[in-house]
């Protein structure tokens, strides 16, 4: 399987507008973006190729009303340039897909309170981001983000400490709403604590998922595990390194997660390596649903999720 992508940010374009209400004192930050994307597919066993070219505009507009509260609503219009030969997600007469689907969408809407630069707590349709995003991410690689409607809460607590937690009821996926696997009815929860150091940052975490949607067979996995990541300057060199490995329990069987990685820099040559590992317990593999994928697993999207055997 070949595919090829290619992300164009041919019509890049972004401004921001702050203005002050004059009878209320309130800030208004207003956002737009512009972001053109072409992605080529070649599958093995397929006649056709897949090609999708599209345009994706997202406006946020941001309210202060009052010190340390802010509300945020955001929009986003994806088109296909390309309809004669694929409109976005839809594979059809022997094409590969593409998941960047045509959509108009409410992309965020929250509330967020923090009263200082200690606690946050936001409220309603947001993204969520944790550590890499091996775990939980927005997908940005894609046109179509994938959001949270959830509640969430990151504290800084004694020697820089982050706790962050959060209950999540519903994810926005990237193949958007229309599509019958393109939103999980969620109840699920995590909690994520990274402690900086200095030589590096130690953190561990906990992910409870539950997660169904209208075609596939629903998820429920708990993930506890932690991660450790270094860096040292011996000399004229730079060395960065971590390690990470968590237990998913996951329909009574209990696959491992691994992952090492060496990154070695010296003025601007860089030579790294990287192991990860996805086993499985009785056919049940280790699965990370909520993940950016493609960072780790590739971006021709071949093992979004892992085969029975691991990987």
């Amino acid at each position: 399987m070949l595919r090829f992508s290619h992300l164009a940010p041919f019509a890049l374009v972004v401004t921001t507008w702050p203005a002050s209400a004059q009878d209320s004192g309130m800030d208004i930050i207003v956002q737009s973006d512009a972001r053109l994307r072409y992605e080529f597919a070649d599958v093995e066993g397929l006649p056709e190729n897949g090609e999708a070219l599209t345009l994706r505009v997202r406006t946020s507009v941001e309210i202060h009303p009052l010190d340390g509260l802010s509300l945020l609503a955001e929009g986003e219009a994806i088109g296909s340039i390309l309809p004669d030969r694929l409109n976005g997600f839809v594979a059809a007469n022997g094409r590969p897909g593409v998941a960047d689907g045509e959509t108009l969408e409410l992309n965020r809407l929250q509330i967020e309170f923090a009263p200082s630069d200690k606690v946050g707590v936001t409220v309603g349709r947001q993204r969520i981001s944790l550590d890499d995003e091996r775990f939980i991410g927005i997908v940005d690689f894609r046109q179509n983000q994938q959001t949270y409607d959830a509640v969430t809460a990151s504290v800084q607590g004694p020697a820089d400490l982050i706790l962050r937690a959060g209950y999540i009821w519903r994810v926005g996926r990237i193949l958007g709403g229309d599509q019958p696997d393109g939103v999980f009815d969620s109840d699920s929860f995590y909690i994520n604590a990274a402690l900086p150091l200095s030589f590096g940052q130690v953190s561990a975490f906990h992910y409870n998922l539950d997660l169904d949607d209208r075609v596939n067979t629903p998820i429920r996995s708990q993930t506890t595990g932690g991660a450790f990541r270094s860096r040292a300057f011996p000399g004229e060199f730079g060395v960065f390194y971590e390690a990470a490995y968590a237990r998913q329990e996951n329909n009574g069987a209990s696959p491992d997660y691994a992952r090492a990685a060496l990154r070695v820099e010296r003025g601007e040559l860089a030579l790294s390596g990287r192991y990860e590992m996805l086993g499985s317990d009785d056919g049940v593999a280790f699965q990370t649903p909520l993940a950016t994928l493609h960072k780790f697993q590739g971006a021709a999207d071949l093992f979004l999720t892992t085969p029975p055997d691991g990987i």
